[in-house]
């Protein structure tokens, strides 16, 4: 008898944790989510580059490919408690170049590591001095870099407190070297100086061109910077450097200290500025802001730069803002200092000028669009399906429509905030990027083949069929609310027709735009349900309830286990093959516990087999868990992908214009092509993108359009954003859109073609044939 009140409680400690799953199983589908998402936003590494293994060089000169490094001091022999300095000379082939502290649009800065061995912690070695840059134009992008000769410089200071006559000083240098091809590549240098204490200097063969490198490079002083101030433009988004009483500079060109700021290639005007009243002198040199700088001139924070100036002149300055009043001043244009090569640089339209109700409107019928998505359309369905229950009353339907849109609204806007946060913290971001994340996609894995297995009546939520929209115990306005929710959820990977240039508006607007286009949205995904909901003569035109919706709700199974499977072809991506078998194993588990569930029943009387058959489903789920655990570690303890530098290629020019192929699209690439005289068509898009496989298969792929790229011999680029790709994600801010699909049509001397997210067969040829 005890026994069996103990067999009671257990089982009702079973069913209490199963009601407290079911009910709140969608919240925390969601809340998890979320926090895998920005887990892997937050583990991403992007220092990986340098991450590589040194392999030790026993001399202080050596060559590697395309380029000779000597590691040089400017003293024979050094002293305890004096600084000298220790260099390294890049001596580059004709035509390469290697990058300055900024490198640019493209490109990595030159490292250099000190280490000594004696007193290993007791040396002090300062920060390179870098010499000023040259400008390297590629098409639309511009480099700031070296070329022929050049000595980086770090400063040291020998410990006080040394015993040892001699030392032996590593450097491990790693570098990025260009021209055609980019090739990376790293080595440590070694040197040996004596170390003495005495008064007499010794120096070394290197200590004059070691002087000569350090007085031509750039200083900083406060009474050059004091007069130089920066002011904006928004008419022409521009940045103003300008200066007041200070003399005439010639031949002046700026160079910000930090990416992502101003338009490289961009042509730099220099003025000569006259104050109206005072006839104070002055001058002014103009730059083109790009759409989404890295520093929010609004803030007016003191900016740091080098300028170039009277042909060989360069000095560090720090600027702070003050307001030109372009009305006080005469601007007298002198020179225009051109970069930028004719006809290539992109001419894309300014979204500003777009009227904030067109762009919300089309954010609106975007959002209608996505009702009709695979992943999407079932979850509709079921909520449509529950409109037939005839239980319900008018006023009930109405509050379960507003909760739904409510929902939608809610989790739409926390899309809004989590963009604006994860932009407020420096990080780029587009549309979808939450399926660039391993956690978020298993975790939608699991998600939609639990609502396939459920749609196929292999467990129940409800307790009738006819309240098909329940997604926990209570299908009233929670049940709604989380709808809604789920639908954004599964809305978000892609990209509609109209959504593209609502999306684009959000990368230069205010952060209470960008959330005003997000609400928009979200109630154009609300509508068509809400639509239906409140008017009594469409729910009319609906089958009457019966039979007929059973077999309709497992037919909408089918959409679920499909998208189920598509995820699984991005987590394989995402991770690799190996996951593949894991992944398999573990849903093949879930599947046969809720068939034996549902098949295999056992009164309770039968006491013996009862608890035999719960032991069997706690193994079952057990063993569950342990395949997924096993799946997610390699995920969780993965801390970003590092780059292969043995000698790696980056891009490749050669085409061949008789065989169709796409290539990887790589920073600069396609400019290299225009700069070569080829046209190019660039495929922006992504695995997790439904509508880019569409466009891929109706379009793309199809042999006609095919036919087409191989007789005007145009090139095809591919940019894959599956897996998480910062440079992809600036590029796409480049066109003015905010995620994929994108495609885009550029051609020697023209502007620029952005297509339309729907491609269509006569779009290319029309296209095409334009190009004649």
């Amino acid at each position: 008898m005890a026994y069996l009140l103990v067999m009671d409680q257990v089982q009702m400690n079973c069913l209490k944790f199963k009601f407290c799953f079911v009910k709140y199983f969608y919240y925390w589908i969601f809340f998890l989510s979320l926090n895998a998402c920005l887990s892997s936003l937050m583990a991403q590494d992007f220092s990986g580059f340098f991450d590589i293994k040194k392999r030790p060089s026993t001399n202080e000169f050596t060559q590697s490919q395309n380029l000779e490094l000597e590691l040089v001091s400017s003293h024979k022999i050094i002293t305890p408690g004096q600084s000298f300095d220790l260099g390294v000379r890049l001596t580059h082939e004709k035509g390469w170049h290697t990058y300055w502290q900024n490198p640019g649009d493209t490109g990595l800065p030159t490292t250099i590591k000190l280490n000594f061995s004696t007193n290993k912690s007791s040396w002090k070695a300062g920060p390179i001095q870098w010499p000023a840059p040259t400008r390297f134009i590629v098409g639309s992008l511009a480099n700031y870099g070296y070329e022929n000769e050049v000595i980086l410089i770090k400063r040291v200071v020998v410990p006080k407190e040394i015993v040892d006559s001699s030392v032996t000083v590593t450097a491990s240098v790693a570098w990025l070297i260009c021209k055609e091809v980019c090739i990376p590549g790293n080595k440590d240098l070694s040197l040996r100086l004596d170390i003495k204490d005495s008064r007499a200097i010794q120096v070394s063969e290197n200590f004059l061109d070691i002087k000569k490198v350090k007085a031509s490079n750039p200083g900083y002083t406060d009474d050059f910077s004091k007069n130089i101030f920066y002011s904006t433009d928004g008419s022409t988004n521009s940045f103003i450097l300008y200066g007041l009483g200070n003399k005439t500079l010639e031949n002046l060109e700026f160079f910000p200290l930090f990416k992502n700021f101003i338009v490289s290639a961009a042509d730099q005007k220099y003025s000569n500025l006259v104050n109206k009243k005072t006839n104070q002198l002055g001058w002014a040199l103009s730059v083109r802001l790009v759409e989404n700088p890295s520093r929010d001139i609004k803030k007016r924070e003191k900016l740091l730069g080098l300028i170039r100036y009277n042909t060989n002149k360069a000095d560090y300055i720090s600027i702070n803002y003050k307001n030109l009043n372009k009305d006080d001043y005469e601007f007298k244009e002198e020179a225009i200092k051109k970069f930028s090569s004719e006809g290539i640089f992109y001419d894309v339209n300014n979204l500003k000028e777009n009227n904030l109700f067109i762009v919300l409107s089309f954010a609106f019928f975007g959002g209608i669009i996505l009702n009709l998505m695979p992943c999407v359309f079932p979850v509709i369905g079921i909520k449509v399906m529950s409109l037939l229950d005839t239980e319900k009353g008018n006023s009930s339907r109405r509050m379960n429509a507003l909760f739904f849109a409510f929902g939608v609204v809610c989790f739409m806007l926390a899309f809004a905030f989590l963009f604006i946060i994860i932009k407020s913290s420096g990080e780029t971001v587009g549309w979808g990027f939450q399926m660039q994340s391993s956690p978020v996609v298993l975790g939608l894995i699991f998600l939609f083949y639990f609502m396939a297995l459920n749609f196929f009546g292999y467990f129940e939520i409800g307790t009738s069929f006819i309240n098909l929209s329940r997604f926990d115990k209570y299908s009233g306005p929670v049940g709604s609310f989380l709808s809604g929710g789920l639908t954004v959820l599964v809305a978000t990977p892609c990209t509609a027709p109209f959504m593209g240039t609502a999306l684009a508006y959000t990368l230069s607007s205010s952060n209470s735009e960008l959330v005003l286009v997000f609400l928009i949205l979200g109630c154009g995904i609300a509508f068509p349900f809400s639509i239906l909901t409140l008017s009594p003569k469409l729910i009319k035109i609906l089958p009457k309830p019966g039979g007929w919706m059973v077999k309709t709700r497992e037919l909408l199974g089918f959409p679920m286990l499909l998208s189920a499977g598509w995820l699984s072809l991005i987590f394989v991506e995402l991770e690799g093959k190996n996951v593949l078998l894991p992944l398999i194993l573990a849903l093949l588990l879930v599947f046969f516990l809720f068939w034996f569930d549902k098949n295999i029943v056992v009164q309770k009387t039968k006491t013996k087999f009862y608890f035999v058959i719960k032991v069997i489903k706690v193994c079952i789920f057990i063993f569950v868990f342990l395949v997924v655990k096993k799946l997610i570690q390699p995920i969780i303890s993965d801390s970003g992908p590092t780059l292969n530098t043995q000698n790696r290629v980056i891009s490749e020019l050669s085409s061949k214009t008789n065989v169709l192929e796409w290539k990887e699209w790589k920073k600069g690439l396609p400019e290299k092509f225009l700069a070569n005289g080829k046209s190019v068509f660039i495929d922006f898009t992504a695995t997790w993108c439904i509508t880019c496989q569409v466009n891929k298969v109706r379009v793309l792929e199809n042999e006609d359009v095919k036919q087409l790229f191989l007789d005007k011999k145009v090139v095809l680029v591919r940019a894959d954003w599956t897996k998480k790709s910062k440079e992809i994600e600036e590029e796409l801010k480049r066109f003015g859109r905010l995620g994929v699909p994108l495609n885009v049509f550029l051609a020697p001397g023209k502007k620029a073609v952005v297509l339309s997210e729907w491609l269509t067969k006569q779009d290319v040829s029309n296209l095409m044939i334009s190009q004649d």
